[in-house]
């Protein structure tokens, strides 16, 4: 935006005097620098995360991490410098990590088995659902001097909507109540059917609370898993550890994040600056269809199938946005052909493999 360009010395404003704007490595440094900050923050807030969900739950950790996020956002709204801005990144990665660790596992425990592939896309959904309305308000909020500001804290505005859900009506994961050490097994159990008639049509009830007694029982006499637990081959339990974090990153070296963020930038570099922005906004609305596409079919194809058709078209259409973007002053027919390839690279990423890394982690 022109507004955040001019504030943090990219450009001069028209009227500027004895302006010197940043050069081209120097903005990019930055650039990558609030890329990477939040990126940076989102890792140290997952590696933090799982100590306080075991002894508090998921409710409380849901909440602390909109807490989080909220400041995170203001830092980013009011920022004065660029070093202030850096900040409201990282702490605005710190609850995105706390999220991404959190939310998979709290859906994939509160989902009856049949739904749990719908519900964990849902959560992708949402998330486009976000960014297609802050690209969309990013529109408007271009031609306005302060409107990054009002774009950075404008996503308060779906955290506190989450808060008042958690206050309200969310509740704890039924796994983590029925973990918890307890001398009052009635309460508990009370407190059990409480969540469940919540989560379970009437007649479910009782027999989803058996079951997740009957594993949690089993958890209790396997005890505690150790670090060297995790990585054992019974069970294939370091299979299933590998094949998780071999997932997670590819679905993050696919480039997608990258798209997402530097989408104006690349789109700039083929359109104008008011365009990119225009176009972002519709590469929101195909994502939007690809999450919806996904919903109904991800129960079924299956996972592996899905997995295997995104990945061959992500690769091919990836193939072709390196060749067009390799051509030195693109014509239209060019820049009209690599804009339909990179959408359909995000069709692809977000109708399998971005809903399917959560919901296969989630599962395992």
């Amino acid at each position: 935006m022109p507004g955040f360009m001019e504030h943090f010395g990219w450009t001069c404003a028209p009227d500027a005097v004895d302006c010197t704007p940043l050069t081209e490595g120097e903005m990019a440094s930055q650039r990558s620098l609030i890329s990477a900050l939040l990126t940076i923050g989102a890792t140290v807030g997952a590696l933090a995360n799982p100590a306080f969900v075991e002894r508090f739950g998921h409710v409380p950790d849901l909440a602390l991490a909109s807490v989080v996020f909220i400041a995170g956002a203001l830092l980013c709204a009011l920022a004065s410098s660029i070093g202030v801005l850096y900040a409201g990144r990282f702490v605005s990665g710190l609850a995105i990590g706390m999220y991404a660790l959190c939310v998979p596992v709290y859906i994939a425990e509160c989902s009856p088995v049949d739904y749990r592939g719908q519900l964990m896309t849902c959560w992708q959904f949402m998330v486009t659902c976000g960014m297609l309305a802050g690209q969309g308000a990013n529109i408007g909020l271009e031609k306005v001097h302060w409107g990054w500001r009002v774009s950075y804290s404008l996503n308060d505005a779906f955290v506190v909507l989450l808060l008042i859900g958690l206050i309200t009506y969310m509740p704890e994961s039924p796994r983590f109540v029925a973990s918890r050490h307890t001398s009052d097994e009635g309460a508990q159990r009370e407190k059990l059917r409480k969540v469940m008639q919540k989560l379970r049509y009437e007649g479910d009830v009782e027999h989803s609370i058996e079951v997740i007694n009957r594993e949690v029982q089993e958890d209790k006499e396997f005890g505690d898993a150790s670090w060297k637990d995790v990585f054992a081959t019974d069970n294939r339990i370091r299979y299933r550890v590998l094949l998780g974090v071999a997932i997670q990153a590819f679905n993050q070296l696919s480039g997608n994040e990258a798209i997402n963020f530097y989408s104006p930038t690349i789109l700039a570099s083929m359109f104008s600056a008011s365009g990119a922005i225009f176009f972002s906004f519709l590469l929101g609305i195909v994502n939007l269809a690809a999450v919806c596409t996904s919903i109904l079919t991800i129960d079924r194809f299956g996972r592996v199938p899905l997995f295997l058709v995104g990945g061959t078209v992500m690769f091919f259409s990836q193939l072709a946005n390196s060749v067009y973007q390799s051509i030195e002053d693109p014509n239209s027919t060019i820049s009209s052909l690599f804009l339909t390839s990179l959408h359909i690279f995000s069709f692809a990423y977000h109708a399998t493999w971005g809903p399917l890394a959560w919901d296969i982690c989630g599962e395992m």
